[in-house]
C-alpha cells in the first residue's frame, strides 16, 4: 500500500504507534471500491445479500456507519496532529467571547465529545504529543495570560453580530 508521505513530526509520531496512514489509505481504498463499483465485493448485488432487487439491508447499513466512523476517528486525529492546540482546554469563551479564534482551537465541549470518540491510548498519545508541543504551551500561557472580557466587551460582540446577522437576512441574536 502506498503512503502518505507526509513530513509533519506529531504525524510520524503517531503513525509509527497507530499506522494512521495505513488506516486512512485502507478505509480510501474501501471506499473508493463501493463508490466505483470495484468488482462484486463492491457490488450491490454482493451488499444486498445476492439479490439484483432492492432491498434494506441491515449489513450495507452497518458497513456504511463503520467506515464513516472511521473517517470521522481518522480526520480529528489529523486534525489534532496538525493543529495540537486542540487537545488544550483553554478559556477561549471568557478571553475572546463571540469572536474564537480560528487554526484548531475547540471549546472544552467540542473538545471533551470528540475526545470521547477517540481510543484511549491514542488520546494519550494526541495529548502528550500537545503537552510537549513549545508552540503550543506558548500560546496556552498567552491565552491563559490574557484578560477576561468585560461585560461591556461582551455587549459590544453580541451586537456586532446581531448587525452582521440582520444584513444578511438572519433574525436570531448572537446572544442566543
Amino acid at each position: 500500500m502506498r503512503k502518505l508521505g507526509l513530513t509533519l513530526p506529531n504525524f510520524q509520531i503517531f503513525d509509527k504507534k497507530f499506522q494512521i496512514q495505513d488506516r486512512v489509505l485502507s478505509t480510501f481504498d474501501e471506499l473508493d471500491g463501493y463508490t466505483h463499483t470495484r468488482g462484486y465485493k463492491f457490488s450491490s448485488t454482493k451488499l444486498l445479500n445476492h439479490s439484483n432487487v432492492n432491498q434494506f439491508e441491515s449489513e450495507s447499513l452497518q458497513r456504511y456507519c463503520d467506515l464513516a466512523f472511521s473517517v470521522i476517528k481518522d480526520l480529528i486525529v489529523l486534525l489534532v496532529l496538525k493543529y495540537p492546540i486542540g487537545m488544550q482546554v483553554l478559556p477561549l469563551d471568557e478571553k475572546f467571547g463571540l469572536n474564537d479564534p480560528a487554526g484548531g482551537f475547540l471549546p472544552e465541549t467540542d473538545m471533551n465529545f470528540i475526545q470521547s470518540l477517540l481510543p484511549e491510548r491514542e488520546r494519550e498519545v494526541l495529548q502528550e504529543l500537545s503537552d510537549n508541543d513549545v508552540r503550543v504551551q506558548q500560546l496556552v500561557e498567552f491565552i491563559n495570560s490574557m484578560p477576561d472580557l468585560t461585560e461591556e466587551q461582551w455587549k459590544a460582540q453580541i451586537e456586532e453580530w446581531d448587525k452582521i446577522f440582520k444584513e444578511h437576512g438572519g433574525s436570531d441574536s448572537a446572544a442566543g
